[in-house]
């Protein structure tokens, strides 16, 4: 049996500790006593219940209590101010309160660019504006839309050569409408360009062809008979069928065309149709003879000459009509005359002619101005570009006279010879007399004189020169240079 180790206590400083003999010399197990009544003693303290003492109120300030959730609120604040500013400019940098000089400087800087974003947005609306206001105004301002304008100009563009071999075997009709020309014969339509360039060519077929045109499309019907056809400058729209027989039509510029039929139990039929051929307008004769109409160039107005015959006496009068009404606008009686020709002039006017005389009408009124010379009669009579030409006289002595859209004279002059046909544009009168045409101002004086090697038939100014047609060849007459 092993011998007991003695056991031996030795004091150290802090406490009383526990030696076993035969361990290396400075080397203890120890307990430490003080420390377990230390513990014990925190554990007593800590199971009482806290003693409040009284403080006196005179030596100690009591400071308002923040909560929690306001201190958070300002902390995230601050914070978020300050990453603001780290994110801004690069690095982190102190928070400082800014100065009044910094506070100047900031809203001076913010202030200038302010101005120049307005000034920048001020330049693109000066430059965009107009560009869009253009487009709407050109929008609006094409009477039959802006995709068949833009087809119209772009049939223009271009040139070729004149003379031209005349398709058909005979010259109906030629007419020019702002530089273009439209060349009707007994068999077919043509169009030019007065730069020599064909627009287009189209083969009617019909036994009696009339032409009228208008500044964006041209119709020609077949009279006495039920077939018409409508172009613009590059092809053809509408081949149609009427359901009677056409005694007279007339188109307008905004595409709308007015047709005079035969009809059932009356003595004619007046329809008017839109540009895409919808009818808007539908009036009967009952008594007379309807010699020829007009429509305005809006589409809006129309006006009809109705020949009477009352006791072996021609009668004669226009009714005019606003198509959105069945009632009259106006009526102009003619007593013991008849309408020969009925042509719109411009948007606000139209005329009539008379074996007495020309008359100007207002489509919104009726008001009229008369247009004579003494005892003569109209012998011819041409619209160009809201301006008009009348030769006065069929003898060996006539008067040419130039009138303004509204029926004033621009110039006159006697011309001591016969006239085959007559025609004018930009400042320019041209007289046709067998095989010359002569050139001259609307004073009378002569400016050229042009010679053709055969007689020619009929001729049409345009603001380059005068086209002149036989019937073999379309020709082309520059303007002389001479004022």
């Amino acid at each position: 049996m092993a011998d007991r180790k003695k056991v031996g206590k030795v004091k150290l400083t802090g406490g009383t500790h526990t030696a076993v003999r035969g361990q290396k010399s400075g080397v203890y197990k120890a307990t430490t006593s003080t420390a377990k009544k230390k513990t014990a003693k925190l554990k007593k303290t800590t199971d009482k219940k806290p003693v409040l003492k009284k403080v006196k109120s005179e030596n100690v300030v009591m400071m308002p209590v923040k909560s929690k959730v306001e201190e958070n609120k300002r902390a995230t604040a601050k914070t978020n101010r300050i990453n603001s500013r780290v994110a801004q400019g690069g690095k982190r940098t102190t928070v400082k309160q800014p100065s009044k000089q910094m506070f100047s400087l900031n809203l001076g800087i913010i202030l200038g660019k302010r101005e120049e974003q307005r000034k920048k947005h001020l330049i693109t609306y000066l430059v965009v504006l107009p560009f869009i206001m253009a487009i709407l105004i050109f929008c609006l301002t094409t009477p039959t839309g802006p995709i068949e304008a833009i087809t119209n100009g772009i049939a223009t563009v271009g040139g070729g050569s004149f003379p031209k071999a005349v398709t058909g075997s005979k010259v109906l009709s030629l007419k020019t409408v702002e530089n273009r020309a439209f060349l009707l014969t007994d068999t077919h339509i043509i169009g030019y360009t007065d730069s020599g360039k064909e627009m287009f060519q189209h083969q009617h077929n019909f036994s009696s062809p009339v032409l009228e045109t208008s500044s964006t499309r041209t119709l020609v019907y077949n009279r006495e008979s039920t077939d018409y056809v409508v172009h613009n400058n590059s092809q053809l729209i509408y081949e149609k069928k009427s359901s009677k027989p056409i005694f007279c039509a007339d188109i307008s510029n905004n595409g709308s065309i007015a047709l005079v039929t035969e009809a059932d139990k009356y003595a004619a039929q007046v329809e008017v149709f839109s540009s895409g051929m919808k009818s808007k307008f539908i009036w009967y004769l009952v008594d007379g003879l309807v010699s020829d109409i007009a429509i305005s160039n809006n589409g809006k107005k129309i006006a009809i000459a109705v020949l009477k015959v009352k006791d072996g006496a021609f009668d004669s009068e226009i009714v005019c009509f606003d198509i959105g009404s069945e009632t009259p606008l106006f009526t102009i009686p003619q007593k013991g005359t008849h309408i020969l020709k009925l042509e719109t002039v411009s948007s606000s006017q139209f005329s009539y002619v008379t074996g007495e005389g020309i008359s100007y009408v207002k489509w919104k009124d009726g008001t009229q101005t008369s247009l004579s010379e003494g005892d003569l009669s109209p012998a011819f009579y041409k619209i160009y570009d809201n301006k008009s030409v009348a030769v006065f006289g069929k003898n060996t002595s006539c008067t040419v006279n130039i009138y303004d859209k509204k029926g004033e004279k621009l110039g006159g002059f006697t011309y001591n010879s016969l006239i085959d046909d007559v025609t004018f544009s930009n400042k320019r009168v041209y007289l046709l007399k067998s095989t010359n045409i002569y050139e001259l101002d609307f004073e009378g004086n002569l400016l050229n004189t042009r010679v053709s090697e055969q007689s020619l038939n009929i001729i049409s100014a345009t603001d380059k020169g005068v086209l002149a047609a036989d019937n073999l060849s379309l020709m082309f007459f520059e303007h002389s240079k001479k004022e």
